[in-house]
This record gives structure tokens, C-alpha cells and sequence, in this order.
């Protein structure tokens, strides 16, 4: 039931993660929305793609590029609505907002590159300071 009301920012968040992939070449598949159950949790979506360590952060932080959207949205298409069609706008604003949260899965897989790129700028700043 949570994957059927999910479904929009699932959309969205897969979607923001294949553009950036397609954007940098990193060879995505398209979007795959089926839910599966994986250990104690489930997968509402799920890209695949090829990155280099250099596209792995934007890709798998791709879905805060939704935030300005899900916010725009609410303010100015929601906001005009009236009686169920508030209520349908307020249901996609918000599941766009949640969907511009990364997962838990691609937060595991930008950390090394997030790390890396932190301790090379830590390094560059006493290097030329």
C-alpha cells in the first residue's frame, strides 16, 4: 500500500538518478519501479549504472536536485488548488518531497567518494595555505 501512495517521488527520485547518470555517461538503465522485498525493508525503485569515482556522488545524491521542485510545486500549484484537488496536490507535493531525500543505499554508495573528496580538499587547503 506505502509503494502506491510512495509512487510519485519514487518516480522522481529514480528518474533524477537516471538523468544524472545519462547526463555524465555512466550508462543507466531505466527506471525500474516494481517494488521488491529486500531483507527487512523494501526497494519502492532502483537504477543501475556504471559510474566512475568522479560521477558517484552527483548520481547517487541526484535526488536533492528535487527539493526546489517538490517546493515549487507546493507553493505554486498546490497552494492554487481547491477541495480534492488540494488534497491530490498536496499528496504529489509531499511524495515529491520525501523522494528528494537520498536512500539509505545511495548515501552507502557516495560515502567513499564523499570521503575521498573531503580528505583531498583537507589536503589541498593545508597544501596551499
Amino acid at each position: 500500500m506505502y509503494s502506491i501512495f510512495a509512487l510519485p517521488g519514487t518516480v522522481a527520485h529514480e528518474l533524477a538518478h537516471f538523468a544524472v547518470a545519462l547526463l555524465l555517461r555512466a550508462k543507466p538503465s531505466f527506471p525500474n519501479l516494481i517494488p521488491k522485498r529486500d531483507g527487512d525493508a523494501w526497494r519502492l525503485g532502483s537504477v543501475q549504472a556504471a559510474p566512475n569515482f568522479i560521477t558517484t556522488i552527483p548520481i547517487a545524491l541526484a535526488p536533492f536536485m528535487l527539493l526546489p521542485a517538490g517546493l515549487w510545486y507546493a507553493v505554486h500549484i498546490m497552494s492554487a488548488g481547491t477541495g480534492w484537488w488540494y488534497l491530490i496536490h498536496a499528496w504529489i507535493a509531499s511524495t515529491i518531497l520525501i523522494g528528494s531525500l537520498p536512500s539509505r543505499q545511495d548515501w552507502f554508495v557516495a560515502m567513499p567518494a564523499i570521503m575521498c573528496a573531503l580528505a583531498a580538499a583537507i589536503w589541498m587547503s593545508y597544501k596551499f595555505s
